[in-house]
């Protein structure tokens, strides 16, 4: 009888299985991801939402959709679409510290794309208020992001933002799935699993900065994937708040730690795309913030000489997250660099009602903007003036 092994997630494997799926960690076994035909969509289904408390509000944009859809292994995530509007191109955003983080922190920091795109912020299976439903792999991750795309609709291409942890699940990805991805935005995240977790650890227990002194047993816990419980892992990532993300609450967040636990001690020591960079042909963003503890910008050069169509905005002035302002700034520039400038305003409206002879009045006639100089307008007055006064002499 073959042994049977019990993962800390509750799932019981055979010892080939397991092979499996540690061979599936790393990148050995990408070219088995599906790749669905249209005529094999996944069969993900929105099932509604069940709290009116946590959800998705936007005053700037009239249609914002929140609910809960349900994959094809009967995993439900939480789901809010920003700007819903189908005419609109879609862009998905991926979060942050898988376990931690949701889909408010995602829209906190790119909401502002719902200007140009049909946003699609989601909780990570095993975040947020999504099932924790494993397995938790970063293959298991990528997949939902593909039944989450074609959920949205019927969409060619779409773009894929990464923030943080999430940048490590956008670039496999791309990999992955080279041919869905018009654009990558990237925001500090890294290339390496074992050195950025190991920089993570040195990081905090060298802090010199303001904050109690973390616990160093608790955070070899933390960083290699071993928290107790939720206990252990709230208080692990509360004495490091002020390090780790200072921008967030973590009163008001659920916490998995066996999200948490699989990420680091699962998949981020097989998390190596150092060699896989260069297959990566979608353009690419990648912005890193050099006052950044956690997330050196030594990772977002990597992105620059390793991927072929990689941008690099490197921002000076700030802590853990980036300035909004540079971001979006980088972030427009970006997008208006590969798509071209943004579409011209739509014509004004059709009167009311029109004249007996059918005809518009000239004042109702349409008329072109146009962007003139002060001199040409005083020439374009003065003539105006003769033609006035022209008119009145008859």
């Amino acid at each position: 009888m073959e042994p049977i092994i019990k993962q800390r997630t509750g799932h019981h494997v055979g010892r080939r299985g397991l092979e499996i799926q540690i061979r599936a960690w790393g990148l050995v076994r990408i070219s088995r991801l599906p790749q669905w035909a249209d005529e094999d969509d996944p069969k993900s289904v929105a099932i509604g939402n069940s709290s009116s408390r946590h959800l998705i509000k936007d005053a700037s944009f009239s249609k914002v959709l929140n609910t809960c859809v349900q994959l094809r292994d009967k995993a439900r995530l939480r789901v809010a679409i920003i700007n819903d509007e189908p005419t609109l191109p879609l862009a998905i955003v991926v979060h942050d510290s898988p376990g931690v983080s949701d889909m408010k922190e995602s829209q906190k920091k790119f909401g502002f794309l719902a200007k140009r795109f049909r946003l699609l912020i989601y909780d990570l299976r095993g975040s947020g208020r999504s099932d924790d439903m494993g397995p938790f792999t970063h293959q298991r991750w990528l997949v939902d992001i593909e039944e989450l795309s074609r959920w949205a609709g019927d969409y060619l291409h779409f773009t894929l933002v990464g923030d943080g942890y999430g940048g490590c699940i956008a670039l496999q990805y791309a990999i992955a799935y080279p041919k869905r991805l018009s654009a990558l935005i990237l925001h500090d995240t890294w290339v390496h699993g074992v050195h950025a977790s190991m920089g993570n650890l040195k990081t905090v227990l060298t802090y010199q900065g303001k904050g109690p002194k973390p616990d160093v047993d608790r955070q070899l816990r933390l960083w290699s994937g071993f928290c107790v419980d939720e206990e252990d892992f709230a208080a692990a990532v509360s004495e490091i708040r002020h390090i780790y993300k200072p921008h967030i609450t973590l009163a008001s967040r659920l916490l998995h730690h066996e999200t948490h636990n699989f990420a680091y001690s699962m998949n981020m020591p097989y998390y190596d795309l150092r060699s896989w960079l260069r297959q990566i042909r979608t353009p690419t963003l990648a912005v890193a913030n050099k006052a950044n503890v956690m997330n050196p910008v030594e990772a977002g050069i990597g992105f620059k000489t390793g991927i072929a169509n990689a941008q690099l905005v490197i921002c000076e002035d700030t802590e853990h997250a980036t300035a909004r302002d540079t971001l979006q700034s980088a972030a427009w520039a970006f997008l208006a660099n590969i798509a071209g400038p943004e579409p011209p305003p739509p014509p004004p409206p059709p009167p009311e009602s029109a004249p007996a002879n059918g005809m518009p009045k000239p004042s109702e006639q349409p008329r072109e903007t146009i962007t003139i100089d002060d001199d040409d307008e005083e020439e374009e007055s003065s003539e105006q003036d003769e033609s006035d006064s022209a008119s009145e002499d008859e």
